[in-house]
């Protein structure tokens, strides 16, 4: 080893140049004119230097005029367009910084974005890709009072079509915003004088960037860091203005805004951007078109390039060079690059944000082993050191951290004084050091090389991902207890995320999809792990070892080994920021990723199924065929769709099923996708306050069909869809879609393929995670279906967001499935038994049977993870119930081969789910066995009572009172509200008009809170929301009370000169005297935990299904209770407060002891049972003794 320290310094020439970004396109503007400086072939735009100089003075004059001012920041999320150079290049001129915003955030991640760097306008593209922005668009817009959390934000820049305005944030084009720079509104000498303010040590960009706390932190970089950086990467790819360099890297990275634009416009280069984000395809195209010299990229792209060229023998003629950073370059790769594209040198450069961004950088002159083994030498005006943990410098040869100085050093990271001390220090001498956090060391040619990653950022495919925060999302699952996730390697992508779990309970892991999802609703697909491992299985440690400060570390739980280069490998921290690692440690993983169904399988019986059934099906038989799927193993069953009864008869119960207990129950386990097909917003609305976590939007390929489907054109289609989407996605619910008629429509015949490619496309950029391609009449033939999918893959549609939905109608259904296997799709619907049809394309069978696919699949070694005798059995069970033959051929041979038959229905629930009764205006009423629901349906109006609705519901109440097949009688409401008292519209309320119309106001309420309070049954409110007034007597005239957390009451009527004169008696018993009166008098709303605390209430529950669960666990524990024994209860209750003490109290309790004591009364039988040593169940006993009364 060496006896050098391990410090080099870069060469000092040459010169630093101390220039504003501002006044360098003014000096590139005179030197190269009409010069081409940006090539945009996707958007036909080509840009001189001359014409970005005055483009760019435009945009200077129009964020002028709109008031903004030095130092104040400026956004934009968009991919790789000349809307991007041209904000950019306009913001520096006036000294505003521009915050590049990464384009795989969620919406979430975008406003925290934004607020962390306080801009005050943000520009935002329509779509980048397939991918649509309108849900980051719709979350810049939003105001919520009790969080302003964008209070910064004054303007949001469409760049697109459209303007709009939300309090205090205006909208508007793009186009538009131009032109305002283009008028006379800002003068010259306040664009002068604007431009005199700029200093080269002012910050010019913020970057977003992290640690292994995964908290946000902008790094800010001034003009003096980033031209100078930018300046020397040109040079060290010999760049001139006869180059031509193709920049896939996105903008919003260093690599493609500095490395890439910035080195290209500083050497009169022209800069090529394919389109607007990476498609090889187009990368491949732009570079035989435009003849390009120069290609960057990480490795992950430059693979799928020459992948593309394997496939389409084109040639780059003029390639000479490029540039890589983000992770390794094999030799390998570097001699396809060469043989392949011409590529005779590639270089590598390393670096990280915080470092404008590079660092280290090969040379031309140097040796390929040299350029795969290393990351080169410093760059000019640059020192690096290798230190021990102590901060001491290490000798040549020995690892330790990386730490840099010099000019490159970003000003600190934004508004974050603390995080930047921490990694930002002077050493004895007065020299900034930056910590990297990266490993390496210093060879004796003064080469770095990166060995370890002392923060452990994950690179996948050149993108920085950090653990923490994947590892937060993981532990908020209910099923995982704790997280670690690490870097994977990966040959595309050189690394992906893999995570080690510890469960809550052994019996409830979620599978690897399941886990998978979970964190793609939240984080991104990038960020969703790759590979899944539970502690306990073979090959993985019982617990997550743990370091002196009881944090994880997953090393020890990985024995290092060489053997078996086919294994799953994790590396520990070998690459950082834009580090290639040279030779990383490999750790072996024994034991390889957990079995996961290699194909998924998305159950429609429940909804595509039974939709076409004339017959009525029970909802208990619908609940019932739902519970056998779930114990089939099948882990996507969708259940309904919540449409127009009168469209389809069939599916009228989609409310009372959606909230039987056992739906609310499933929609809890994190391991179950249950989507609800849903065709428009109102029908979005119904499922979202029922607690679904996914949903489902259509919409057909062809005319005819929509319109006999949903009664309107295709484009109109398209835009309710797009309006359910988007509420979908501000609510965090899935979305999945659907394309019905790919091949043809019993109305316009066949389907053209662009049709079908329009419709993906749209449902994708709506956000939908998957696009399920349906063969409506199933008339498809395995060669359409392979030259569908070949045409939509050629268009840039993902085959992993693609699924196959195939109808049977002419016996092509597994062969089409097949098929689409073959072609890469491995998602796709079936239905139990075949069942299905469609009510609007008249011919079309079924469905193809789930129990066939399966059967194909597991005998082709192909997993799906379901358990083929179960699903046989219940494919026997339903067409047994619904009087059917079994479509299934497969179902139908197994099930007499191993003797199934169709097993006996379970023993229905006497509450678990409920079937409206009646409707009124105001009302509904739902029956579930012995149980009457009666609902409040006023939401849009707050539930207040009308007159007629106080009519209907003292009626209902009364006729209760003597049917004996009631025992108990549940008061709730749809919508946000339980009842906000008496209906108070200038058309309604008796108030101030004295005389007999207040005496009928006052024997009306009086009459229906007597009616509760007096009634025989158990009377019990279950509050979905706040109650005010009167909504407060009907809850406290109540036997008991359930309330969501949302529910507070507030005795309001002193607000308005009123006094809760109706409802003081059941107020005043309920509350207590001391209580009553500070509530009385206040007028303050009261929680529903304080109500709690109090003993006023029953239960609190977390949101409305845990509710509705609530409710059902209260009811199913009521079954002990005899009815006739619960009414006389509620009497000695009633004797107690009205005449405590008293005669008639004494003689009331005397008559209820007689009556009890009858030998035809309720305990006569209770005792008997008892005495047999059996249970009463009094809710089966009354429908028994109901069922006898009508026999006779």
């Amino acid at each position: 080893m060496s006896n050098k320290l391990a410090l080099i310094q870069g060469p000092q020439q040459p010169e630093l140049w101390s220039k504003t970004l501002g006044a360098l396109i003014d000096e590139q503007a005179s030197s190269f004119g009409d010069r081409p400086a940006v090539l945009v072939p996707w958007q036909s735009v080509h840009l001189s230097y001359l014409q970005l100089q005055e483009r760019s003075r435009t945009l200077a004059r129009a964020m002028l005029a709109a008031g903004l001012r030095h130092g104040e920041c400026v956004g934009i999320m968009a991919g790789n367009c000349f809307q991007y150079i041209e904000v950019f290049l306009g913001a520096s001129r006036i000294g505003c910084p521009v915050v590049v915003l990464n384009n795989t955030y969620t919406p979430g991640e975008l406003k925290n974005a934004v607020r962390t760097s306080s801009c005050k306008m943000v520009f935002i593209a329509s779509h980048v890709g397939t991918r649509s922005l309108s849900n980051h668009t719709a979350a810049l817009l939003e105001r919520d009072s009790s969080n302003p959390s964008l209070s910064e934000l004054q303007r949001v820049v469409y760049v697109g079509q459209g303007t709009s305005s939300q309090d205090r944030v205006e909208m508007q084009s793009y186009n538009d915003f131009v032109l305002g720079g283009n008028s006379s509104a800002v003068a010259d000498s306040l664009l002068s004088d604007s431009e005199k303010l700029v200093a080269p040590s002012d910050v010019l960009n913020l970057q977003f960037t992290s640690g292994t706390t995964g908290s946000p932190k902008a790094a800010t970089l001034t003009h003096r860091n980033i031209v100078n950086n930018a300046r020397f990467v040109g040079r060290a790819m010999h760049l001139t203005p006869d180059d031509i360099v193709c920049c896939p890297p996105p903008l919003f990275h260093c690599f493609g805004l500095v490395m890439g634009f910035l080195a290209s416009f500083f050497h009169g280069s022209s800069i090529l951007f394919p389109s607007d984000h990476f498609d090889a395809k187009r990368v491949v195209d732009a570079i035989v078109s435009y003849d390009a010299t120069v290609l960057l990229g990480v490795p992950t792209m430059y693979v799928a390039e020459l992948e593309c060229i394997a496939k389409t023998n084109q040639k780059p003629r003029r390639l000479r060079t490029g540039l890589a950073s983000g992770s390794a370059v094999s030799m390998m790769l570097m001699d396809q690059l060469r043989a392949k594209m011409g590529v005779e040198k590639m270089l590598i450069a390393y670096g990280m944000t915080e470092t404008s961004p590079v660092t280290f950088i090969t040379a031309m002159e140097d040796s390929d082993e040299k350029r795969t083994a290393t990351v080169g030498r410093p760059m000019p005006h640059t020192a690096a050191k290798i230190v021990d943990p102590q901060g001491n410098i290490l000798l040549r040869g020995q690892r330790g951290e990386i730490c840099t100085s010099g000019y490159a050093l970003q000003k600190g990271y934004w508004k974050n004084e603390v995080k930047t001390r921490e990694v930002m220090k002077r050493d004895e001498n007065g020299v900034l050091w930056m910590s990297t956090g990266d490993e390496g060391l210093i060879d004796d040619d003064g080469y770095a090389h990166i060995t370890g990653r002392i923060k452990d950022i994950i690179i996948r495919g050149g993108e920085n991902i950090f653990p923490r925060e994947i590892e937060e999302r993981l532990a908020a699952h209910p099923h995982i207890d704790e997280a670690s996730v690490v870097g994977i390697k990966d040959e595309r992508y050189g690394e992906v995320v893999g995570c080690f779990l510890k469960s809550v309970d052994i019996s409830s892991r979620p599978d690897p999809l399941e886990v998978r999802k979970f964190v793609e609703m939240q984080l991104g697909r990038h960020k969703a792990p790759q590979h899944v491992f539970w502690l306990g299985e073979p090959g993985v440690g019982d617990d997550f070892p743990k370091t002196g400060k009881e944090t994880i570390t997953v090393k020890p739980l990985l024995g290092p080994s060489a053997a078996a280069d086919d294994a799953v490998s994790v590396r520990p921290p070998t690459q950082w920021g834009m580090g290639i690692p040279a030779q990383p440690e490999r750790y072996h993983y024994s034991a390889m990723q957990p079995p996961s169904p290699a194909v998924r399988i998305v159950e429609v019986g429940p909804r595509d199924g039974l939709q076409n059934i004339s017959q009525r099906i029970p909802t208990a038989t619908k609940l019932e065929l739902i519970r056998r799927l779930q114990d089939t193993g099948l882990q996507t069953i969708e259940l309904t769709s919540v449409v127009s009864p009168r469209a389809i008869p069939q599916l009228a119960d989609c409310r009372q099923l959606l909230q039987a207990t056992a739906t609310q129950q499933a929609l809890q386990k994190p391991a179950l996708r249950l989507p609800v097909l849903v065709p428009n917003v109102k029908g979005f609305e119904i499922a979202q306050n029922h607690g679904v976590k996914e949903i489902a939007v259509f919409i057909s390929a062809t005319e005819g069909f929509s319109k006999a489907n949903i009664n309107c054109t295709v484009d109109e289609g398209i835009g309710r869809a797009k309006v359910v989407a988007s509420r979908a996605a501000n609510a965090n619910i899935a979305v999945r879609g659907y394309v019905s008629c790919i091949f043809a429509d019993p109305y316009d015949g066949p389907t053209p393929p662009s049709a079908v490619l329009r419709c993906v496309q749209e449902l994708l950029q709506m956000g939908c995670y998957e696009v399920s391609l349906g063969d409506t009449l199933g008339v498809g033939s395995p060669s359409n279906v392979r030259r569908l999918i070949q045409y939509l893959t050629e268009n840039g549609i993902p085959l992993q967001r693609l699924a196959g939905h195939f109808h049977d109608t002419y016996g092509g259904a597994v062969a089409n499935v097949w098929e689409a296997y073959q072609c890469g799709i491995r998602v796709f619907d079936s239905s139990v038994a075949g069942l299905g049809g469609c009510p609007f394309a008249p011919g079309a069978r079924g469905n193809v049977a789930s129990e066939d696919i399966v059967y194909m699949f597991q005998n082709a070694g192909i997993e799906t993870g379901v358990d083929l005798l179960k699903l046989v059995a219940t494919g026997s069970w339903i067409s047994h119930q619904l009087s059917m033959a079994n479509s299934s051929r497969a179902g139908t041979a197994l099930a007499v081969k191993n003797k199934i038959t169709a097993t006996p229905d379970a023993k229905p629930s006497t509450n678990g789910s409920w079937t409206l009764a009646k409707q009124t205006e105001g009302l509904e009423l739902y029956r579930s066995g012995v149980n009457l629901k009666i609902v409040l349906n006023r939401p849009k109006n707050g539930n207040a009572l009308t007159a007629a609705m106080i009519a209907d519901l003292t009626n209902v109440i009364n006729d209760a009172r003597n049917d004996q097949s009631i025992s108990r009688i549940v008061l709730t409401a749809n919508g946000k509200f339980f009842c906000t008292g008496m209906d108070l519209g200038k058309e309604s309320t008796p108030v101030g008009q004295g005389g007999s119309t207040s005496d009928a106001q006052f024997h009306r309420l009086t009459n229906l809170f007597e009616a509760i309070d007096q009634s025989p049954k158990v009377t019990i409110a279950c509050l979905n929301g706040p109650a005010f007034g009167g909504g407060v007597g009907l809850a406290f005239a109540c036997d008991i009370r359930l309330c969501a957390n949302t529910a507070a009451v507030t005795l309001s009527e002193v607000k308005l000169g009123l006094c809760a004169a109706t409802i003081s008696k059941y107020v005043i018993r309920e509350f207590g005297l001391p209580f009553a009166r500070e509530a009385l008098l206040s007028a303050r709303p009261i929680s529903a935990t304080e109500l709690k605390s109090r003993g006023v209430i029953t239960e609190v529950a977390r949101d409305q299904p845990h509710l509705q669960q609530l409710l059902d666990d209260l009811l199913s524990r009521m079954k002990v209770a005899s009815p006739n024994a619960s009414r006389m209860s509620k009497e000695l209750v009633r004797l107690a407060w009205a005449h405590g003490g008293g005669e008639t109290q004494a003689t009331g309790i005397k008559a209820i002891f007689d009556a009890m004591m009858r030998p035809d009364a309720d305990g006569a039988y209770g005792v008997k049972q008892f005495q047999g040593g059996k249970k009463v169940d009094w809710d089966e006993y009354i429908q028994q003794q109901q069922k006898l009364k009508a026999k006779l």
